[in-house]
């Protein structure tokens, strides 16, 4: 878990703090039902991401269990992604699975204090576009990046050095997602953020948080 959102606001992982908070994350890589740890920490109320990548020819992402709602979903080409969230409930389950077949990789990350401004895509439809888009927003808004690639050959998807990594998982050759987080710390648009490695199926999104 990184702390690079604790040490900007002076917060305590966990809890205690004033604005948004970074609770923790797990990811899955693999060619069977994705398995993700719930973060250490996660309590009712917190906001769960769930970012699923996987090739053409697997089969959905849907997580088990209740409470998720699909934000985002691009089936086209060869790298689709689809992202859901959920509101953490009293007692989450130690483990989410999802219902994927084929390979596929995929973030699961926990934030609280949080509300979802904006999704945007780069491109929704498109390929090749390692670059989350530009999104408006004001000082102590949290910009979240999630990038996906999948075909033949693909490198980890290593995020931007002015953001904090979340997670960065390969599947084989075949499929890489990463996702990062910043902190604005002025109003106005956040700047375009790119990531490396991937392949030529690159698709990424900005999701913009403010404080719930």
């Amino acid at each position: 878990m990184s702390l690079g959102l604790f040490r900007r606001f002076g917060l305590t992982a966990g809890g205690g703090g004033v604005g948004i908070e970074f609770i923790g994350s797990s990811d899955y890589a693999g060619a069977s039902a994705g398995s993700f740890a719930t973060p250490v920490g996660t309590a009712e109320g917190d906001l769960m991401f769930l970012w699923c990548v996987r090739r053409a020819n697997s089969t959905n992402s849907n997580p088990e269990g209740g409470g998720w709602t699909l934000r985002l979903s691009d089936l086209s080409g060869d790298t689709r992604v689809q992202l859901y969230t959920k509101t953490a409930g009293a007692s989450e389950a130690a483990t989410i699975t999802t219902a994927l077949g084929g390979f596929h990789a995929g973030n699961l990350m926990v934030f609280r204090n949080a509300a979802i401004t904006t999704i945007l895509q780069a491109t929704a439809g498109g390929f090749d576009n390692p670059t989350i888009p530009s999104v408006t927003g004001s000082e102590g808004s949290v910009l979240v990046g999630l990038w996906g690639s999948a075909s033949g050959s693909v490198s980890a998807m290593t995020p931007p050095a002015e953001m904090v990594t979340i997670e960065i998982s390969v599947s084989g050759t075949s499929i890489a997602c990463s996702s990062a987080y910043e902190v604005m710390l002025a109003d106005g648009a956040t700047p375009p953020r790119t990531t490396t490695g991937g392949g030529s199926r690159d698709k990424a999104v900005a999701v913009l948080l403010n404080a719930a």
